[in-house]
């Protein structure tokens, strides 16, 4: 398995690229004409689990389980958001202290992405990136924030 900032890494690089390609004209532009040559982008990351939402009829080796133990961790951009990628998919079920290692561990692993050069046109941009984190169920923040959660 991937760790975090292998599958992030993995995840941002090609994308970041295609984002910039298809404003390569606008790029160079800002580029000829006022030499800026590094790039901040935003993501937004989510994090969501099976648990609650409609069961489906779908067969399991193991009869102990269902659908609901998939739990998923994805980015997107700001802009466009099209662009959603996977993080992570997990068959475990959303349990407390499982969420909140999964987000530490995001926490630690995006506060450990360094700038990245990418050639685009011709033209050496230095690209930064940030992760907030925007997409959260109510469990989850009331998880976060140590408050009690009905069952």
């Amino acid at each position: 398995m991937l760790s975090y900032r292998s599958a992030i890494t993995r995840a941002t690089t090609p994308l970041l690229c295609r984002l910039i390609s298809a404003q390569a004209e606008v790029m160079d532009h800002i580029h000829r004409n006022h030499k800026i040559s590094s790039i901040k982008e935003l993501f937004k990351w989510e994090c969501d689990g099976g648990a609650g939402q409609s069961r489906y009829k779908q067969s399991f080796t193991n009869e102990d389980r269902d659908d609901s133990f998939l739990f998923f961790i994805s980015m997107v951009p700001l802009v466009p958001t099209n662009y959603c990628r996977p993080i992570e998919i997990v068959f475990k079920l959303e349990k407390e202290e499982f969420i909140k290692n999964k987000i530490l561990k995001i926490k630690n692993q995006t506060s450990l992405l360094r700038p990245s050069p990418v050639e685009i046109g011709g033209n050496l941009y230095n690209c930064t990136i940030f992760f907030i984190s925007m997409m959260i169920d109510g469990k989850i923040c009331s998880w976060l924030h140590d408050e009690q959660h009905p069952a």
